[in-house]
């Protein structure tokens, strides 16, 4: 479950092209590289909490599912319970949480509950998003070489997520070196492209026949920039880059 998304990749595949495109759940929506650790996923990972909630039951608790916890209760220095939304006091000897530290410290429990170095320590971390969706309207269904279309109807990999730039794990390894450098990738061909086609399932979505709307899922983009800042000027440039470039995933198209 610590492994990097890669070291899992090579254990099962072959194909660089496979590897990088099945191993994009690792580090999707998430400031990392697929040789970092923490990326690998485990396969059947929701078996994982039902063995730990069968085992609870086994034990006798009961497990109560729809419940926001809006506070963590604190007494003598210590967790001794949650109250829900409801006003409702469940009170009890160890408190786990698998919300995020944010949510934890900052929004259940009180400043005065935790030391203040453990609190600056929390406020610190870093939930970047590497991620720029961009949405684009076209007058066309799109028709990939490697799988043409003859018609405007669409085919069962319209109705999916279609991977750009996944040519091996190294493609999207540099994409995130530049990132972390504060830039976007200066190769056109470098940004790793989620692309989906909601309108080629929902046709209500467009007003004729023929257009679709198309959603483009690009990584990694740096929040904040070397040595310049996001101003209109630089959002325009980059818009314009290949990374956001409404032609880029039809260089992979017919049409």
């Amino acid at each position: 479950m610590t492994a990097p998304i890669a070291k899992v990749m090579n254990k099962w595949f072959e194909s660089d092209v496979l590897k990088a495109t099945l191993g994009t759940d690792g580090i999707i929506g998430f400031a990392a590289s697929p040789y970092d650790a923490g990326t690998g996923r485990t396969k059947d990972a929701l078996q994982v909490s039902q063995a730990i909630a069968k085992a609870a039951r086994k034990h006798g608790a009961q497990i109560f599912t729809n419940q926001e916890v809006v506070a963590i209760l604190v007494d003598e220095g210590g967790a001794r319970g949650v109250r829900l939304s409801n006003g409702k006091e469940v009170h009890a000897k160890v408190v786990l949480s698998n919300a995020t530290p944010k949510v934890t410290f900052e929004g259940l429990l009180r400043k005065c509950d935790l030391p203040p170095k453990f609190l600056s320590a929390v406020q610190s971390i870093n939930y970047t998003s590497p991620v720029t969706k961009i949405n684009v309207a076209v007058t066309e269904l799109p028709s990939f070489a490697c799988n043409p279309n003859p018609g405007s109807r669409p085919l069962p990999h319209h109705q999916t997520t279609i991977h750009l730039n996944y040519e091996n794990m190294d493609v999207v390894h540099h994409a995130f070196t530049d990132f972390m450098k504060g830039n976007w990738s200066e190769n056109d061909l470098k940004p790793v492209i989620e692309m989906t086609i909601p309108s080629a399932i929902d046709r209500s979505l467009v007003m004729d026949d023929s257009s679709h709307v198309i959603s483009l899922f690009t990584q990694y983009t740096p929040y904040e920039l070397r040595e310049r800042n996001w101003t209109d000027d630089t959002k325009e440039q980059y818009a314009k880059h290949g990374q956001l470039n409404t032609s880029l995933p039809f260089l992979f198209a017919q049409n």
